[in-house]
């Protein structure tokens, strides 16, 4: 799933990539999460998830703003 090459910028610390079949793997997790999210928050469109977002930014703003005692 995985090879270790060569790192120019270290020597004793090899660099790793992913083989085709690593690369193949990760792209089906990704798809099956896909799914997996697009039945499960059926109903719930881009502009609930922006408010949401929005809605949560805000908080932690809000929250970070504040000082510690």
């Amino acid at each position: 799933m995985v090879q270790s090459k060569p790192n120019p910028a270290h020597r004793r610390s090899p660099l790793f990539t992913l083989t085709d079949s690593g690369a193949s793997a990760i792209t089906a997790i990704h798809e099956r999460e896909r799914q997996l999210l697009k039945a499960r928050l059926k109903g719930i469109g881009r502009d609930d998830v922006a408010t949401a977002v929005a809605l949560l930014t805000a908080i932690r703003g809000a929250l970070d703003d504040q000082e510690t005692p």
